[in-house]
């Protein structure tokens, strides 16, 4: 079994909950199968200890967050802001590059966040089962921070990016073959 963890975030170090639940998935799956990583890496810490989990580590730099150009395609288009952050073609040739190296048979991807890349993983050669673990409900986040926000500005904005991210979510529902929740809040 070969099993591809795509993450948003290098899981290491363990400074996160995100990165404490990606990289002990990971080594508990490494005892069954070969598990490689795929991730945006934001600086370069030692990844030794990575080795004795993954088989392959990849990361690509991650673009600037909430750039201009991301805040306005957010505003009028109709990806959200947090889908969009996470966009590159640099990570699209790097995750071709790997699914053309490596026939994986399950591509688990961390967070709705990278579900653009939906359309590079379909076109793999051998179909691999994708994935979707979803560390939070996303849009509910946005929503209690735009209940929160005393800028009206900011405020409306993280109103219409729920709304979007409601519309991803249930587009992710049906696009990914499977879905891990954290809890029974997300399940529902």
């Amino acid at each position: 079994m070969r099993v591809l963890q795509f993450a948003p975030r290098l899981c290491w170090p363990l400074d996160t909950g995100a990165k404490l639940r990606n990289y002990h998935l990971a080594r508990v799956l490494a005892g069954y199968a070969s598990v490689s990583l795929l991730a945006f890496a934001e600086s370069s810490h030692d990844q030794t200890e990575l080795a004795n989990v993954y088989e392959q580590v990849v990361t690509i730099p991650r673009d600037q967050g909430y750039s201009i150009g991301k805040l306005l395609r957010g505003a009028v288009g109709r990806t959200p802001l947090p889908l969009l952050n996470y966009t590159s073609e640099e990570m699209k040739q790097a995750l071709a590059r790997t699914l053309i190296e490596n026939d994986f048979n399950i591509i688990q991807i961390e967070s709705i966040h990278l579900m653009n890349y939906l359309p590079v993983i379909r076109a793999a050669r051998n179909r691999p089962l994708v994935i979707c673990d979803w560390h939070n409900v996303e849009s509910d986040l946005m929503r209690q921070y735009a209940e929160r926000e005393p800028n009206v500005a900011r405020r409306t904005y993280a109103r219409r990016t729920a709304r979007l991210m409601i519309e991803a979510e249930k587009r992710a529902l049906k696009e990914f073959d499977a879905h891990l929740t954290v809890s029974d809040q997300d399940r529902g």
